[in-house]
């Protein structure tokens, strides 16, 4: 048999504190989520050879920790031709003792055999790039932290703000403490009723307002929003200020 005292039970002393929960994540869902769809498009390329590659594959790559290889195809193509499988190269400024450039067995293909060149060396500063036919793109110059650690780091700290915000709203809309026993179901009803905002409430003769319902004054929660405001903008422009975008 359904214990339907158990259920108001539930539906009062539960449900705000699962919204509340479900309201963070549901915002660290679609903040990183915005971000990440945002981030592959903030570098522009300009194609003036017309080469073959797609840029936007090649930013998403970036981000997510490859370093891609661009090189030239036996159709005489320019194109993304694979990723490195090591950053052991004198051509990568992190790596301070390499002597050796890369070569064919250093990359990872994603091309199919027929355009691949039977020999691969990476171009290099050490004969001013006169020979050579491949690059390694990079995200950053050197990198110790990706930009997504940075994005998850902040999204923690905004949902906390929001998680705040929110939190104070519903205790602001709540400004009426009632006295009653435990899994009392008129009680639990009038609260239900005053909480969802219904223009009038049924309840029992023996429910006295004048005894049973006590004011909070506590409208002065609400001065706290304008703070809460700033202090999350100033995280969004600490963000974007971590990962290179104009903060306008």
């Amino acid at each position: 048999m359904k214990n339907y005292l158990n259920t108001i039970d539930l539906e009062l002393n539960q449900s705000l504190k699962e919204k509340v929960v479900n309201h963070k994540e549901r915002f660290i869902q679609l903040f990183k989520a915005r971000y990440l769809e945002m981030m592959p498009s903030l570098v522009k390329y300009k194609n003036d050879h017309q080469v073959s590659i797609d840029f936007l594959k090649v930013e998403i790559a970036l981000r997510n920790g490859y370093d891609v290889v661009i090189g030239e195809t036996t159709n005489r193509n320019i194109q993304v031709i694979g990723y490195a499988t090591t950053k052991q190269t004198k051509e990568n400024p992190a790596d301070l003792f390499s002597t050796q450039s890369m070569r064919h067995g250093d990359i990872h293909f994603v091309i199919p055999n027929h355009l691949r060149l039977k020999y691969y060396k990476e171009i290099s500063n050490d004969d001013e790039c006169q020979t050579g036919n491949f690059i390694v793109l990079r995200n950053k110059t050197v990198q110790y932290i990706s930009d997504y650690d940075i994005l998850n780091h902040y999204v923690d700290e905004l949902a906390e703000i929001v998680l705040s915000r929110y939190s104070i709203s519903m205790q602001v809309k709540i400004t009426t403490l009632f006295l009653g026993e435990p899994n009392d179901e008129s009680l639990n009803q009038i609260i239900s009723d005053v909480y969802n905002g219904n223009p009038y409430i049924k309840g029992s003769k023996l429910f006295d307002p004048d005894d049973q319902i006590y004011h909070m004054k506590n409208e002065g929660i609400a001065q706290n929003f304008q703070e809460l405001k700033r202090e999350y903008q100033n995280k969004i422009a600490e963000l974007n200020t971590m990962l290179g975008i104009n903060s306008l």
